[in-house]
């Protein structure tokens, strides 16, 4: 089949446009969203094209000014707009990533709402469906992840449409070139410092080694798991109304035998469910939480009370099982820096924690490893430049993980380990004179674990009351 066969029977099978809908299509230049740009007006969709500019490489406003020529040439109006991704991200403590894609969203949503555009599309291709699927798979993702990119989205009242799924990036460049147009190339999307393009660029070639098929079979999961999670929904909606008395705003209400003898997985999705409508997302609801619901639904403690994630607490009321946000949360630590005497110990507020620092002469120094606990660690003290001390994050702080290759961002370290965001700012680094030594709960800086050879071992416990000492081995929600 060609290209724009494949196109439309995408669009007509998902329902995505109709005939005389217009439509407007996020264009970077490159040769997914320029074969998008090209596809549909060939089919002869009404089409805007919007560029934008994230500011972050010198020749980004060349890049702004070759797509204006482009709808110029094409005969489509065309909408632009520059941002600041660096210093939205800054402000918000967000990687650039995730910076840049609120603002071309936001971008995006603000162009079709002042156009009266229902719909805008974007050039999301098969692979990146399979470099998604695999991204959420190894942060451990059910059902919800494993869907991937849908083909249809909503926002703001918007609809956001993906036409290009069944097409791979090869075959949009492809057209482009046979349509006469060469595609832009952004340097970033060859930044190995970037996840995805690592999976792009390294593990979806090993995979191809074991199935050459592996981008097909990837999407093939996405719809199969977009199907069961349907089927999942519906059960949810199910019981929800038969099973979900009436409750004031911020409170969700359960029959709690009903909960009980439902099937695991659709308590778990009414958990789910439950948290996103009282916290408003579930960014911060990992697995773990679920299941703590669960087992506490089953099993309560003398109490009959637990807290949540997203603060939000669990109680068994009578015959109900109870979620409900608190009233208020900590804003803010109660300590910014706080020096580490070595020996000695320190206490702090918000979180409550208690550090422990030993020093000692050993002959053959022991191992870093102290089992499974993530809150005690050992260093080689020779490798270390006193003074010691604990403070909060830092625009622009990275750090060099032990086991893992150079240096990372910190931000990008916290999200991928899945610390939630409410407790990034306040989690406790133990720092030296050479930057972040120790994540409590994660990792130790590479190079600052003991040799085995004599000499001085410096040992850092956590204490922690009323918490689980667990959170470092979890797994990925």
């Amino acid at each position: 089949m060609i290209v724009t066969e494949i196109v439309l029977g995408y669009i007509q099978e998902h329902h995505l446009l109709e005939s005389q809908e217009t439509v407007l299509v996020a264009v970077s230049g490159g040769s997914d969203s320029l074969c998008l740009l090209l596809v549909l007006r060939e089919l002869g969709f009404t089409i805007r094209a919007a560029h934008f500019d994230h500011g972050l490489r010198p020749e980004s406003a060349r890049d702004a000014e070759t797509v204006r020529r482009l709808a110029q040439t094409l005969g489509i109006d065309f909408h632009g707009e520059r941002g600041d991704v660096r210093q939205w991200a800054k402000q918000r403590r967000m990687t650039l990533e995730e910076a840049a894609r609120d603002l071309r969203y936001d971008f995006l949503l603000r162009t079709a709402a002042d156009c009266r555009t229902p719909a805008i599309a974007i050039g999301h291709t098969a692979d990146d469906q399979a470099e998604t699927v695999l991204m959420h798979l190894m942060r451990g993702s059910g059902l919800q992840g494993l869907r991937g990119i849908r083909p249809e989205a909503f926002s703001r009242g918007l609809r956001i449409i993906r036409p290009l799924l069944r097409l791979t990036h090869a075959q949009t460049g492809e057209y482009c070139r046979q349509a006469g147009w060469q595609p832009l190339e952004d340097p970033s999307n060859q930044d190995p410092s970037f996840a995805r393009n690592r999976i792009r660029r390294e593990l979806i070639p090993q995979l191809r080694e074991y199935n050459p098929q592996i981008v097909p079979v990837l999407c093939r999961l996405s719809e199969i798991a977009a199907a069961q999670t349907e089927l999942l929904d519906r059960a949810t909606d199910d019981f929800f109304h038969r099973f979900l008395l009436p409750a004031d705003p911020g409170v969700v209400r359960i029959i709690r035998d009903a909960f009980n003898q439902s099937p695991l997985a659709v308590r778990q999705a009414v958990i789910r469910r439950a948290v996103g409508e009282i916290a408003g997302t579930l960014r911060d609801l990992a697995y773990r939480h679920v299941n703590r619901v669960i087992e506490f639904s089953l099993a309560p403690t003398a109490t009959h009370r637990m807290n949540l994630a997203l603060w939000i607490d669990v109680s068994i009321e009578r015959q109900f099982l109870v979620l409900r946000k608190r009233k208020a949360a900590p804003t803010s630590p109660e300590w910014e820096k706080a020096p580490l005497p070595v020996p000695g110990e320190v206490s702090i507020r918000r979180p409550d924690w208690k550090f422990h620092i030993t020093r000692k002469k050993v002959s053959g120094l022991p191992s870093a490893d102290t089992g499974n606990d993530p809150w005690t660690i050992r260093m080689d003290a020779d490798k270390i430049r006193l003074p010691l001390f604990l403070r909060k994050r830092e625009p622009g702080d990275s750090f060099f993980p032990a086991g893992m290759p150079g240096k990372v961002k910190l931000n990008d370290f916290l999200a991928a380990h899945h610390l939630p965001l409410a407790e990034r700012d306040c989690w406790p680094m133990v720092c030296d004179g050479d930057g972040i030594l120790w994540i409590p709960g994660y990792r130790l800086r590479e190079g600052a674990a003991p040799s085995g050879e004599s000499g001085d071992c410096m040992e850092i416990r956590v204490e922690r009351p009323g918490e689980s000492a667990l959170r470092g081995n979890e797994e990925y929600e």
